[in-house]
């Protein structure tokens, strides 16, 4: 078990500087996001702490990564994040930190098989990224998804409640559940997705859920996303393009927010965020890890696309690149396809700001920052994205 006590500018750079020779130095990107947060939604942050372990519950072993308030404070309420396809548990330390440093405990599970391991597969070494994309999508992985997410927060929670040290000083009654790609359609089903006549897949019932790159299939319809119960934020754009090349645009991802009938619901749309962004990377080298492809410039100034709206095309201006094999051009998917020869911190500081000002609203029912969602965010946003919400 790995413990870390860092700032965040400090512990992404440090994550991030194995890598060669990036468009800028990750601690330059991470400052630029910190920039970029100014005038929008701020809670007040403080230190973190953190540990990495494997656990095995019920015969699977399962990637754990914990992060945390450090020192003295009040119980903390719980994000259960949900890492995408090809992620580790260690994923998203751009999202994740920012909500430990304002004060939420947050637990990350991966299966192995499903994150960097996956890539050694021999569908992945053949290039079968859409088989690798159906299998793991499928109901049945689905369902063991819910079973070990179930496992590890209940295995978490009595750790915690008897006292263990690393698990200390949490709201285990008070939680939400954050998804990205694969990771957010488990969090959708735990927010209460499925099919009609389909029972609930699971009993575990979070305050409310972030999806970030939603999962919606091609046979999906509106119906099955009237079954969620409790209040989404949905975050997605015209750029949020499946390196699996398995929903076939980033249009897709809208029927979920136009089937969602709950109250008090968030869709964020990002105009220059691509699928690695949402998953909270920063840019990469050619041939580096992690996610990478090449973006367009910065969307300020720019209306909202229409092709995007309407539903016809890939609504997008200088995306991914298309080659042999899929979007991912023969390579892996989130292989690094290049350098991102624009990067736009504003993008990384909305999606920072909008979800810690939705985790204030939902887990601490926090005045100021509902009012900050409902009358200042779409100011703030400017022409880089945009905020909806579901009103009574």
């Amino acid at each position: 078990m790995r413990f870390s006590l860092l700032p965040l500018h400090l512990a992404i750079a440090l994550a991030l500087g194995a890598c060669s020779s990036p468009p800028e130095k990750p601690q330059d990107q991470v400052a630029a996001i910190e920039e970029a947060r100014q005038g929008g939604y701020a809670p007040t942050v403080g230190p973190v702490q953190g540990w990495d372990a494997i656990w095995t519950l019920g015969g699977q072993t399962l990637e754990v990564s914990w992060l945390a308030p450090a020192g003295e404070h009040g119980a903390a309420p719980l994000v259960l994040y949900l890492p995408g396809l090809g992620a580790s548990a260690r994923s998203a330390e751009l999202w994740r930190r920012a909500w430990a440093e304002a004060g939420y405990a947050v637990l990350s599970i991966q299966m192995p098989q499903q994150g960097r391991a996956l890539y050694s597969s021999g569908d992945a070494q053949a290039g079968a990224f859409r088989k690798l994309a159906q299998d793991n999508y499928s109901q049945a992985s689905l369902r063991q998804r819910i079973a070990l997410a179930q496992a590890a927060l209940a295995e978490a929670a009595k750790r915690g409640r008897a006292g263990d040290p690393a698990l200390a000083g949490v709201d285990w009654d008070n939680w939400m559940v954050a998804g990205f790609d694969l990771g957010a359609q488990t969090a959708a089903a735990l927010a209460g997705e499925r099919g009609n006549g389909q029972a609930r897949l699971s009993a575990l019932r979070p305050k409310a859920a972030i999806l970030l790159s939603p999962y919606v299939e091609s046979s999906y319809d509106t119906d099955r996303f009237t079954h969620i119960d409790v209040p989404v934020l949905s975050i997605s754009g015209p750029r949020d393009e499946d390196p699996f090349s398995w929903i076939p645009s980033p249009q897709q991802r809208q029927v979920l927010w136009r089937g969602l009938q709950v109250n008090d619901s968030y869709l964020l749309t990002l105009i220059e965020a691509d699928h690695a962004l949402l998953g909270g990377e920063l840019p990469r080298p050619m041939g580096g890890p992690g996610h990478g492809g090449e973006r367009g410039g910065p969307g300020g100034g720019m209306a909202r696309p229409p092709a995007f709206n309407e539903g016809g095309g890939e609504g997008r201006r200088g995306g991914p690149g298309e080659g042999p094999g899929g979007r991912h051009g023969g390579r892996k998917p989130g292989a690094g396809g290049g350098i991102r020869e624009h990067f736009d911190p504003r993008q990384a500081a909305y999606v920072q700001a909008v979800t810690l000002a939705f985790l204030d609203s939902r887990l601490r029912h926090a005045t100021a920052a509902g009012q900050w969602l409902d009358q200042s965010a779409a100011t703030w946003l400017g022409h880089g994205a945009w905020l909806e919400k579901k009103n009574p």
